[in-house]
């Protein structure tokens, strides 16, 4: 059988959770905010993500997030705490504009979809830029 961190299976199922399935109608007066429409969080919560779309494992079980809205790749444990993040917004060498994949090689290089880029940046696994591939 095969078991995904909790935190994985909740990335693979953003894309639902962020529609219309996602959002709780208020009970009383105060309204009820979910993840997605809070955008600005990203400045002070590291893992608060925003329109996620690419998620990825390591062998150490570590999660790497396409964290599309904030521009950034986000690195966390297998718990789910947060280990690292790249990126902002931008068109330069580890700036990313609408990530939408995350992919790992076999030596722990991180391959990211920066789509609109329209380009793969390579990064080490430390997150520094080594290459990348499109326009």
């Amino acid at each position: 059988m095969l078991r995904l961190p909790l935190l994985a299976l909740l990335c693979l199922l953003s894309p639902l959770l962020s529609g219309s399935l996602g959002r709780v109608p208020p009970a009383d007066s105060q309204a009820v905010r979910t993840l997605s429409s809070m955008p600005t969080a990203a400045q002070f919560d590291p893992v608060a993500f925003h329109f996620l779309r690419g998620v990825a494992l390591d062998t150490r079980g570590n999660v790497y997030v396409a964290d599309t809205e904030n521009h950034r790749i986000q690195k966390l444990s297998p718990q789910g705490e947060p280990l690292a993040q790249w990126g902002s917004g931008g068109s330069g060498p580890g700036e990313f504009r609408f990530p939408r994949g995350v992919a790992l090689d076999t030596q722990g290089n991180i391959y990211v979809a920066d789509a609109a880029n329209n380009r793969i940046q390579r990064l080490s696994p430390q997150g520094e830029p080594l290459a990348q591939f499109g326009s």
